[in-house]
């Protein structure tokens, strides 16, 4: 949308509402190896979810694939998930970042089925990146284009007999490079009536596969994104411009490589001709662990800020593993 219209109060106080997060989540076992990173948690009594994933397309295409889902693949997706003759309405506002989506979900003979009635809303942020978010339709300010929506749903059978069901939560679409973004998918999802726990995991887990589709629908030679994402590393800020905290980290780094005392540097056998290794080790007093610093020095043929890019994207898949 390359002249949105400006963004209304009720608008921003949606996605403003829905970004808030205090923490606390914990990855899903088994996910540590998947390159998607799945998290969850429990908050005011409400379980939430989390999906977090790399895509091989820029931000604004991602968000633009997201937000536009009155297209024939969101449609007949819905159509290979519920079946033929579910209902599914979608609904963009006038001059507004707004758009409503009313679906049925079907869980089977055993399980009644569920009608979800959604308001999304966008807004654009300071660094890049998009935020989608979304809650029930009946959070929206103008209760009679609500009341009209909720016709829509008594006029066809099948919604008309439904449970109402409520999700909540946000999408975040952040630029890594011209090509590249990092999708975040927030959902919490309140299915009314009786319903098994278990089922309810079920559902979540199968909603946030559309981060997985995403993922695969842009995916792209890795090497060709690596490379993208090295070249867009930011240029790291001067030392003079870092607050206090960070100059603490800085310092607290250098005084790694200091030798002090009985703490010196010793030459270790490199398994490279290129790679020159070290270690220092202090003694622990009783009841210490034992700590000892390695450090490696090579020269690389390439630009320093693209060894800067590899050496952090190299520190963050160790990390996640």
């Amino acid at each position: 949308m390359s002249t949105p219209p400006p963004i209304r109060p009720h608008e921003n106080n949606l996605v403003t509402a829905s970004v808030t997060d205090t923490g606390g989540w914990k990855r899903v076992a088994g996910t540590v190896r998947e390159p998607i990173s799945y998290f969850n948690k429990t908050a005011n009594n409400a379980n939430w979810a989390k999906a977090v994933a790399n895509v091989d397309a820029s931000a604004s295409l991602v968000f633009s694939y997201m937000f536009y889902m009155d297209s024939y693949n969101s449609a007949h997706s819905h159509v290979d998930k519920e079946g033929a003759g579910a209902f599914r309405k979608v609904v963009n506002i006038p001059n507004s970042r707004s758009m409503f989506l009313l679906h049925l979900v079907r869980f089977g003979v055993t399980v009644s089925n569920r009608i979800f009635s959604t308001w999304f809303a966008w807004r654009a942020e300071s660094d890049g990146s998009f935020t989608l978010a979304f809650t029930p339709l009946e959070d929206y300010d103008d209760k009679e284009r609500v009341a009209e929506m909720n016709a829509l749903v008594a006029r066809d059978p099948l919604a008309s007999a439904a449970i109402s069901a409520k999700s909540r939560g946000f999408w975040r679409f952040k630029p890594l490079a011209p090509t590249v973004c990092e999708i975040t998918y927030v959902l919490q999802v309140q299915l009314g009536g009786t319903i098994q726990k278990q089922l309810l995991t079920v559902r979540t887990k199968l909603t946030l596969g559309v981060v997985q589709a995403t993922k695969d629908l842009f995916e792209r030679k890795g090497a060709v994104v690596d490379a993208e994402v090295r070249t867009a590393f930011p240029s790291p800020p001067p030392l003079a411009e870092l607050n206090d905290e960070q100059k603490a980290i800085v310092e607290s780094c250098r005084m790694l490589e200091v030798e002090s005392g009985v703490t010196k540097w010793t030459s270790l056998a490199s398994s490279s001709p290129f790679v020159d290794m070290w270690m220092k080790h202090t003694p622990p007093k009783r009841g210490e662990r034992s700590v000892a610093i390695g450090k490696a020095t090579a020269v690389i043929d390439c630009p320093v800020l693209e060894a800067v890019g590899e050496s952090s994207e190299a520190s963050a898949s160790r990390a996640a593993l």
